[in-house]
């Protein structure tokens, strides 16, 4: 991931402004958006990294699981945040089977 990560463009001011804005936005938006968990009427998949160092799976992706009336659990262990670079197939297999429903 670091490999190809495009630091120039991701160090950009209009970059930067915009990471910002959404960084600000997140946490009001979540606790907006958490009180429509009880709504959801589809399977909601979570896929999280057991060793993410940006969001605490056990915090926030289990949690998230057991709020979502039909969430489904993948704790994908030694992964970290960019999940999908470090087990992209794993990751692909969980939106196969979510597709999978309907």
């Amino acid at each position: 991931f670091l490999a190809a990560f495009p630091r120039e463009l991701a160090l950009r001011p209009s970059q930067l402004a915009a990471s910002g804005g959404a960084t600000g936005l997140m946490i009001p938006s979540a606790a907006l958006l958490r009180r429509r968990y009880n709504r959801l009427a589809v399977p909601a998949f979570v896929v999280a990294g057991t060793d993410d160092r940006i969001v605490d799976p056990i915090r926030q992706s289990v949690r998230l699981a057991r709020e979502i009336p039909n969430g489904r659990l993948y704790l994908l262990p030694g992964c970290g945040h960019m999940l999908h670079y470090q087990a992209p197939d794993t990751v692909a297999g969980i939106i196969e089977r979510a597709s999978a429903i309907g």
